[in-house]
């Protein structure tokens, strides 16, 4: 495993860096049970749409949902990447879930500080992760990242097609963590397998 330091360069250099092993397995599935919970009480309270997909599931303001969601927040390994990232007075704007069921299409290429219409360069915003639940594979959706993107002198005027530019799989196995800053392009990738991410 790669240190904090590590990673904070990695973040640095190419705008994400993925953490393998931080998160285990049984937290991981006590997670899983917790969606699958949310789902059973009924649909997302964010309707489906062609940016964030009609065959994903997303749950946002999950810490005033069940207890896990505070052990989320607070994981402790995570939260020093991003204490290296963003400094140690940060805040948590948002707690949300993306489940990509299989057909899903590709999302489009955005980044997500975009909406605080800061001019490029500028000091790092947000800090996002993605936690692998499951493997994450390119057939099953694993999120498109531009590299070096955060480095791009300006912003897109909008969101971009999912072949706008070069991406890479953010493939990762169960138990990884994906850190990706506000100013990376990136994407949800398309579901071609026959398993839900």
């Amino acid at each position: 495993m790669l240190s904090v330091e590590e990673h904070v360069s990695e973040i640095e250099a190419n705008g994400f860096s993925i953490a393998q092993g931080m998160i285990p397995d049984d937290l991981c599935d006590e997670i899983i049970e917790e969606l699958t919970r949310l789902e059973n009480i009924g649909p997302p309270a964010l309707p489906a749409n062609e940016f964030t997909g009609y065959k994903t599931l997303r749950y946002f303001d999950l810490l005033n949902e069940g207890e896990v969601w505070q052990r989320v927040a607070t994981h402790e390994p995570m939260v020093e990447v991003i204490r290296g990232v963003l400094g140690r007075d940060m805040l948590l704007s948002t707690m949300g879930s993306a489940t990509i069921d299989p057909g899903e299409t590709a999302q489009a290429i955005h980044c997500d500080d975009q909406l605080y219409e800061m001019a490029r360069p500028h000091k790092h915003l947000v800090c996002n992760t993605m936690w692998a639940l499951s493997d994450f594979t390119e057939a099953n959706g694993a999120t498109r990242l531009v590299p070096g993107s955060h480095k791009f002198p300006d912003y897109a005027d909008v969101t971009l097609p999912p072949d706008a530019h070069e991406t890479i799989p953010a493939e990762m196995p169960k138990g990884s963590i994906c850190f990706v800053v506000g100013t990376c392009y990136h994407g949800g990738g398309a579901n071609v397998s026959d398993e839900r991410r």
